[in-house]
């Protein structure tokens, strides 16, 4: 079941990529663009880490997740961002918090390239016998827990964001109350249904079942988005004018 979650997660992912492209300038569906990516990339790696039972390669898999890793929940608060308070983008502090994301995901993505020099990331892996099937089990160093604190912040900032009151310039795209009503739904019940899954794994609860279910569950949110959010820009050309006409007012 878990592969066949993966390998479809990894697809939708793809082809909403795919989707979007037409729009990519676009600075929202650009976002979209970047979340989507991140679930190929987290669930496509996932997926060759389930498959594969030489722990170095699966190691180096595992590696490669943290690329989608480190850049959903990035992608997600900037589409957060820009689909309720779109102006904030335009602060200098904001800018200057993109740059330091950007330096704090490459400075853990460079502690997990060289986690065999540290150890700071994976204290060790191994695989174990589990109701008679072998699993890869991963005992998680300090930073590892440090990455996944900063991870949970740039989350709970998601959350914080769809608690405050939408701009004018969101409220003219979607111009009826029960269209922004289903966009904020769909973007809370899209950030929920990931960390579930991902408190989940780290409580080992889903070890049974493979492990990491959270890649497959933030490609549903990804695609829910898809199609609740960002289908007044991709399929409404007069929506995506509107879009342009108030990004080209924001940036004066």
């Amino acid at each position: 079941m878990l592969i066949a979650a993966l390998a479809c997660a990894a697809l939708v992912s793809i082809a909403l990529i795919g989707l979007s492209w037409p729009r990519r300038d676009d600075a929202e569906v650009s976002a979209f663009m970047l979340l989507a990516l991140g679930t190929a990339l987290w669930s496509g790696a996932r997926l060759m880490e389930v498959v594969t039972f030489d722990m170095p390669v699966r190691v180096g898999w595992a590696k490669v997740a943290y690329l989608g890793i480190m850049m959903v929940p990035a992608a997600w608060l900037r589409l957060v961002l820009g689909l309720t308070r779109p102006e904030l983008n335009a602060l200098p502090v904001v800018r200057a918090g993109w740059v330091a994301a950007l330096l704090v995901a490459a400075s853990f993505l460079g502690l997990v390239a060289t986690n065999e020099l540290h150890h700071l990331v994976w204290l060790d892996a191994r695989f174990v016998a589990i109701d008679g099937v072998q699993r890869a089990v991963f005992e998680h160093g300090p930073i590892f827990w440090v990455g996944t604190a900063y991870n949970y912040v740039l989350l709970a900032m998601s959350l914080v964001l769809l608690t405050l009151p939408a701009s004018e310039a969101v409220n003219v795209l979607y111009a009826h109350a029960a269209t922004r009503t289903q966009v904020r739904l769909a973007l809370v019940g899209g950030q929920l249904l990931p960390l579930v899954a991902h408190l989940a794994y780290l409580q080992r609860w889903t070890t049974a079942l493979g492990g990491d279910l959270t890649p497959a569950t933030f490609a549903i949110s990804t695609a829910l988005l898809g199609w609740v959010v960002l289908r007044p820009r991709l399929r409404d050309t007069a929506a995506y004018a509107r879009g342009k006409i108030i990004e080209a007012m924001r940036d004066g």
